[in-house]
């Protein structure tokens, strides 16, 4: 509920101040998902699970972010407003890779669990 109250708050910052957007643009960071769902413990899976939840937060807050800039044009340099659609596309790039590794992964751990369980 923390970060959702956290993340309000940045969009409603970053959506009111779209000239000081640009300096408070940052991508978040792609978390690394193990490799091998198969041999994953619950746990591990859970952990994964809160990466994929915690990324795709920031990168809304991010995307949310370029929007100001995007929707404000003359607010911006023509450099930055373009660097922010390339940034904006990029980013739903990213979050929809890390959606599908994770599917991945979770689709192995399930065939995994599932036939040790028959």
């Amino acid at each position: 509920m923390l970060k959702l109250k956290l993340l309000a708050g940045f969009m409603f910052i970053a959506s009111s101040i779209p000239v000081l957007a640009d300096e408070a643009c940052v991508a978040p960071e792609l978390p690394e998902l193990p490799a091998y769902g198969a041999l994953l413990s619950y746990d591990q899976l859970n952990e994964a699970t809160g990466l994929v939840q915690t990324y795709a937060m920031a990168n809304t807050a991010y995307k949310t972010c370029l929007d100001a800039l995007i929707l404000d044009p003359g607010s911006v340099s023509r450099e930055a407003w373009r660097a922010a659609m390339e940034n904006y596309n990029t980013a739903g790039a990213d979050q929809n890779a890390l959606g599908k590794a994770y599917d991945k992964l979770n689709e192995d751990w399930v065939e995994t669990h599932k036939a040790k369980s028959e």
